[in-house]
């Protein structure tokens, strides 16, 4: 193991982070699996067109993404924040790491009722900071379909640079869908 993944591992967990108006609190605290499954049906129409796991999820689909998650971050690959604003839960933040390039992944959703609030910004905002900061990576990147309009504008808004374009890079709700890859460098700065 080299340096910078022992310091890694010193510093990383799903650490809770205070924002001015959100929470970001580790998947392992909280809500029940139960509860995460009912706010994700309640926007399922929303989140269709972006997520394509919701369509047919069920419950136990959900656990097991709950499950994969506590033990990505059991392992320091992965962590799963929910986002919470005055004790509600209103998204999820994921990273996945990639260590040998000191560099992550993020993607995120918000559930309809609370978008256009600001919230992901602010939660994205602290994921990074704390990437940045704390993690000490050199780069994070997001990848959002290319009709994911306010994706995009939140990628930019937080520094990040379009990178690139994944042609075909998922399928949802049977087509395939070209993405966007955005990157940010802790070089970048703010």
């Amino acid at each position: 193991m080299d340096h910078f993944e022992s310091e890694f591992y010193k510093n990383f967990s799903a650490a809770k982070l205070v924002g001015r108006r959100v929470v970001l609190k580790g998947i392992k605290e909280g809500f029940s699996v139960t509860e995460i499954y009912n706010k994700i049906m309640e926007s399922k129409k929303f989140l269709e067109p972006y997520l394509p796991w919701v369509s047919n999820t069920s419950c136990v689909e959900v656990k097991k993404k709950w499950n994969n998650w506590i033990l990505a971050e059991n392992l320091g690959q992965g962590a799963c924040w929910q986002v919470l604003f005055g004790g509600s839960l209103v998204g999820f933040i994921m990273e996945e790491f990639q260590l040998k390039n000191h560099s992550a992944e993020l993607s995120y959703f918000l559930f309809e009722e609370y978008q256009k609030m600001g919230f992901m910004r602010e939660a994205v905002g602290l994921v990074c900071d704390f990437s940045f900061q704390v993690l000490k990576l050199n780069k994070l990147d997001i990848y959002c379909s290319t009709h994911n309009i306010r994706s995009q504008a939140l990628a930019l808004k937080l520094g990040f640079k379009k990178e690139g374009v994944y042609r075909d890079k998922e399928i949802i709700n049977g087509f395939f869908v070209d993405h966007y890859h955005y990157g940010r460098l802790v070089s970048d700065g703010i």
